[in-house]
C-alpha cells in the first residue's frame, strides 16, 4: 500500500498534523497553520455530477486547501480541478455572500502521472489578466 492509494491516503488525511505538513512542503509555507481537515468530503449535486475530494483544509487565515489524489490518467485533469474548485466553493459560501469575501482555494492534485507530459514533477497554475501579465488578476479586477 502507498500513500497515493485512496484508502491509504484517507487515513493518513484524517491527522490534521499530516495534512500541515503535507501542505507546507508542496507550498513552501513552513508557517502555514491549519485548524480543520475534513477527509473525503463530498459535495451532493441533485441535478449533475457529484464530487468527492480527499481532503479539504482551512488554515489560520481563513485559506482553504482542496487536495486531490489521481492514479488514473484518464480525464481532462484541468477541467476536473475546476469542477472541484467550484463545488469547493459553494460549500464555502452561504447564500448571499459576497463574492468579493470568498476565501482564497488552492487547489493542490498529486498523481502518480505527470498530466501535462513535459517531464515535470511540480506544475503551478495561476490565472492571468493576459494584458498585463499579472498574476492572480482575479482580484482588484
Amino acid at each position: 500500500m502507498r500513500p497515493i492509494d485512496d484508502t491509504f491516503f484517507r487515513k493518513l488525511a484524517e491527522r490534521k498534523e499530516f495534512c500541515e505538513e503535507l501542505l507546507q512542503v508542496i507550498l513552501k509555507k513552513p508557517e502555514l497553520k491549519l485548524i480543520e481537515t475534513i477527509p473525503q468530503r463530498s459535495f451532493h449535486n441533485l441535478d449533475g455530477h457529484s464530487v468527492t475530494v480527499d481532503v479539504i483544509c482551512k488554515d489560520s487565515k481563513g485559506c482553504y486547501y482542496s487536495t486531490e489524489m489521481q492514479k488514473t490518467d484518464n480525464d481532462d485533469h484541468l477541467k476536473r480541478v475546476r469542477y472541484n474548485r467550484c463545488n469547493v466553493d459553494i460549500y464555502i459560501s452561504e447564500k448571499g455572500t459576497k463574492f468579493r469575501v470568498l476565501p482564497d482555494v488552492y487547489m493542490i492534485y498529486i498523481s502518480s502521472f505527470d498530466p501535462f507530459k513535459m517531464g515535470k514533477t511540480l506544475y503551478h497554475v495561476t490565472r492571468t489578466l493576459e494584458e498585463t501579465g499579472r498574476k492572480g488578476a482575479r482580484r482588484n479586477v
